[in-house]
Protein backbone atom coordinates (compact mmCIF):
# COMPACT_ATOMS: atom_id res chain seq x y z
CA UNK A 1 0.00 0.00 0.00
CA UNK A 2 2.43 2.56 0.71
CA UNK A 3 3.96 1.91 -3.01
CA UNK A 4 0.88 2.43 -4.15
CA UNK A 5 0.39 5.78 -1.88
CA UNK A 6 3.72 7.11 -3.17
CA UNK A 7 3.18 6.35 -6.76
CA UNK A 8 0.04 8.42 -6.26
CA UNK A 9 2.18 11.34 -4.29
CA UNK A 10 4.81 10.69 -7.45
CA UNK A 11 1.63 11.60 -10.63
CA UNK A 12 0.87 14.79 -8.21
CA UNK A 13 4.23 15.77 -8.58
CA UNK A 14 4.82 15.03 -11.65
CA UNK A 15 1.62 16.76 -12.82
CA UNK A 16 2.55 20.05 -10.75
CA UNK A 17 6.02 20.08 -12.10
CA UNK A 18 4.21 19.78 -16.17
CA UNK A 19 1.84 22.18 -15.12
CA UNK A 20 4.94 24.63 -13.80
CA UNK A 21 6.55 24.02 -17.51
CA UNK A 22 3.78 24.64 -19.41
CA UNK A 23 2.95 28.35 -17.08
CA UNK A 24 7.17 29.28 -17.29
CA UNK A 25 7.61 28.20 -21.10
CA UNK A 26 3.95 28.62 -23.13
CA UNK A 27 4.91 32.63 -24.10
CA UNK A 28 8.86 31.18 -25.20
CA UNK A 29 6.61 28.94 -27.73
CA UNK A 30 4.37 29.38 -31.15
CA UNK A 31 3.28 25.74 -31.85
CA UNK A 32 2.46 22.88 -30.27
CA UNK A 33 5.31 21.46 -31.86
CA UNK A 34 7.69 23.81 -30.42
CA UNK A 35 6.36 22.92 -26.83
CA UNK A 36 6.91 19.70 -27.30
CA UNK A 37 10.13 19.86 -28.57
CA UNK A 38 11.21 21.97 -25.62
CA UNK A 39 9.24 19.61 -23.26
CA UNK A 40 11.84 16.50 -25.27
CA UNK A 41 8.62 14.84 -26.43
CA UNK A 42 6.54 14.06 -28.88
CA UNK A 43 3.50 16.57 -30.09
CA UNK A 44 1.14 13.50 -29.45
CA UNK A 45 2.71 12.84 -26.28
CA UNK A 46 2.65 16.06 -25.25
CA UNK A 47 -0.51 16.73 -26.56
CA UNK A 48 -2.04 13.49 -24.39
CA UNK A 49 -0.24 15.10 -20.76
CA UNK A 50 -1.34 18.61 -21.45
CA UNK A 51 -5.09 17.39 -21.98
CA UNK A 52 -5.02 15.40 -19.08
CA UNK A 53 -3.76 18.34 -16.93
CA UNK A 54 -5.55 20.77 -18.53
CA UNK A 55 -8.56 19.67 -19.90
CA UNK A 56 -8.51 21.15 -23.46
CA UNK A 57 -5.53 20.58 -26.48
CA UNK A 58 -2.53 22.66 -25.72
CA UNK A 59 -3.72 24.37 -29.34
CA UNK A 60 -6.73 25.84 -27.61
CA UNK A 61 -5.23 26.79 -24.34
CA UNK A 62 -2.43 28.39 -26.33
CA UNK A 63 -4.64 30.54 -28.54
CA UNK A 64 -6.84 32.19 -25.56
CA UNK A 65 -3.50 32.66 -23.52
CA UNK A 66 -2.38 34.40 -26.66
CA UNK A 67 -5.46 36.31 -26.84
CA UNK A 68 -5.82 37.17 -23.02
CA UNK A 69 -2.16 38.68 -23.52
CA UNK A 70 -3.04 40.40 -26.92
CA UNK A 71 -6.32 42.03 -24.72
CA UNK A 72 -4.02 42.78 -22.17
CA UNK A 73 -1.55 44.94 -24.58
CA UNK A 74 -4.22 46.10 -26.64
CA UNK A 75 -5.27 48.26 -23.48
CA UNK A 76 -2.50 49.38 -22.89
CA UNK A 77 -1.46 52.90 -24.77
CA UNK A 78 1.69 52.31 -23.94
CA UNK A 79 1.83 49.54 -26.31
CA UNK A 80 1.56 50.37 -30.43
CA UNK A 81 -0.01 47.65 -32.59
CA UNK A 82 3.18 47.12 -34.08
CA UNK A 83 5.24 46.16 -30.88
CA UNK A 84 1.82 44.17 -30.17
CA UNK A 85 2.08 42.25 -33.69
CA UNK A 86 5.93 41.30 -33.07
CA UNK A 87 6.09 40.48 -29.65
CA UNK A 88 3.50 38.21 -29.90
CA UNK A 89 4.95 36.95 -32.73
CA UNK A 90 2.33 37.54 -35.77
CA UNK A 91 4.02 37.03 -39.20
CA UNK A 92 2.58 40.94 -39.65
CA UNK A 93 0.35 43.79 -38.72
CA UNK A 94 -2.20 42.37 -40.72
CA UNK A 95 -2.45 39.16 -39.20
CA UNK A 96 -2.57 40.94 -36.00
CA UNK A 97 -5.66 42.56 -36.75
CA UNK A 98 -7.46 39.52 -38.03
CA UNK A 99 -6.52 37.41 -34.92
CA UNK A 100 -7.65 40.62 -33.09
CA UNK A 101 -11.07 40.23 -35.03
CA UNK A 102 -11.32 36.50 -34.81
CA UNK A 103 -10.85 36.36 -30.92
CA UNK A 104 -12.78 39.49 -30.46
CA UNK A 105 -15.18 40.72 -33.18
CA UNK A 106 -13.10 44.05 -33.78
CA UNK A 107 -10.38 45.74 -35.16
CA UNK A 108 -7.29 46.32 -31.96
CA UNK A 109 -8.55 50.35 -32.86
CA UNK A 110 -12.14 49.78 -31.51
CA UNK A 111 -10.64 47.32 -28.99
CA UNK A 112 -8.64 49.79 -27.07
CA UNK A 113 -11.07 52.51 -27.35
CA UNK A 114 -13.86 50.20 -26.29
CA UNK A 115 -11.55 48.99 -23.35
CA UNK A 116 -9.53 52.22 -22.14
CA UNK A 117 -8.41 52.15 -19.11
Amino acid sequence: RDVERSRGLGDVYKRQRFEKFVMENYKKVNSVKEFADLYYVSERSFSRKFHSCFGESPYKWMQKKRAEQMLEMICDPEFSFQEISDRLGFSSPSHFTAYCRRMYGMPPTLLREKNKK
